[in-house]
């Protein structure tokens, strides 16, 4: 799945989504308080994740780490009304 992400397959990027959306969101919402602000960061997540895609690494490697260091990076870069 790794190899079709990076190269741009839109069915293997939704199930990434679909597959770990909740692990961000739930960290998000921990961090935040605020459900509607995790939702954004949900959103930021993947659309840099999606503009990242090419950094993702081997297929042995679980995508997690690499998804919630981008989440963590726009908590901190993006300020939470």
């Amino acid at each position: 799945m790794h190899a079709r992400i990076r190269a741009g397959d839109p069915d293997a990027f939704r199930e990434l989504f679909r597959d770990h959306a909740q692990l961000v969101y739930r960290h998000a919402v921990r961090t935040t308080g605020d459900w509607s602000a995790a939702e954004d960061v949900v959103s930021l997540t993947f659309l840099e994740a999606w503009r990242l895609r090419g950094k993702l690494r081997d297929e042995g490697a679980s995508p997690r780490p690499w998804l919630m260091g981008i989440a963590v990076d726009d908590l901190v870069r993006e300020p939470i009304r």
